[in-house]
């Protein structure tokens, strides 16, 4: 039996060796293997180093963005002070109006007083124009 047990394990013994030597990797493959990992190690380098040169150009355009936009910033109005300066101009198209009818109504009362001194239109006539002053 133990004859039987080392007929058997010289066998697999073999039989492994027969395997490896049949599946190893030759000089050749492995040169193969070797020159890929180079060439893999290599790109893996331009890649990064391409990467590293986009992500300088994109900090670059960042910067400039930023620079742009606090530029706006200090350019763009709060609603505070267009509703203030909306408030001002308001008030002071309300006060030229203001002036501009106060001079057509002294005018008016002018005419009608011109009129009444050159006696021109009777008491009734110049009564109804008072009323539409």
């Amino acid at each position: 039996m133990e004859q039987n047990k080392l007929e058997q394990n010289v066998e697999d013994l073999i039989e492994t060796v027969g395997y490896i030597k049949d599946n190893m990797a030759t000089k050749d493959e492995l040169a193969r293997v070797e020159e890929i990992t180079l060439t893999t190690r290599d790109n893996l380098a331009r890649l990064e180093k391409h990467v590293d040169e986009n992500f300088v150009r994109i900090d670059k355009n960042f910067a400039k963005l930023e620079k742009h936009v606090d530029g706006m910033e200090t350019r763009l109005v709060t609603n505070d002070y267009l509703d203030n300066k909306l408030a001002d101009l308001g008030a002071e198209i309300g006060e030229r109006i203001n002036r501009w009818a106060e001079k057509e109504r002294k005018f008016k009362e002018g005419l009608i007083e011109l009129l009444e001194r050159h006696q021109i239109g009777d008491a009734e006539e110049l009564s109804h124009l008072r009323e539409l002053i």
